[in-house]
């Protein structure tokens, strides 16, 4: 795994640790070993992204934080890498976790990472730009051209792993 990345902004902190859980949820989902996006799968992928937007909407609000004695505090991230995301077998699920890589690398490498909180005007309309694609991509293309008939092509590689199992 690549050095952890880096923030200062708390925002971005939340932001990209829910990015992370929830690329992470969908390549171990059901989905990510066929070439088909269950309707579980999808509500998942649905509600994250909106999660993601209601995170976004607090983000940019009025509360934005003066933290003039804590300030610059690094936080780590551990964003997943694309070589996470190219394991799976499902080519849908692959493109929408890429999608959100990028958009937390993004986030995280931007100007905003920098402040306390709050995200300035030109990386909250990138972030957006990349969930309206998100949306768009789930709404435009999974919910309409899946599933895929691939008996010749899929499976194609292991089974994905079981995610967390519990405690111990």
């Amino acid at each position: 795994m690549a050095e952890p990345a880096k923030t200062m902004n708390l925002d971005v902190v939340g932001l990209c640790n829910r990015m992370s859980r929830f690329i992470k949820e969908v390549l171990t989902s059901q989905s990510a070993n066929a070439s088909v996006v269950v309707k579980h799968d999808l509500l998942r992928m649905k509600s994250f992204s909106a999660a993601i937007r209601k995170y976004h909407e607090i983000a940019v609000s009025e509360y934005s934080l003066d933290a003039v004695e804590t300030h610059p505090t690094e936080f780590e991230l551990q964003i997943p890498e694309l070589s996470e995301v190219e394991t799976v077998e499902n080519d849908a699920i692959k493109d929408w976790a890429r999608l959100l890589v990028i958009a937390a690398k993004e986030l995280v490498n931007s100007q905003s990472s920098r402040l306390s909180s709050g995200l300035i005007s030109h990386d909250s309309k990138r972030l957006l730009e990349f969930m309206n694609r998100l949306d768009a991509f789930v709404t435009n293309y999974i919910e309409t051209q899946l599933p895929l008939d691939t008996p010749e092509t899929v499976p194609s590689r292991e089974s994905v792993k079981k995610g967390a199992t519990g405690i111990g």
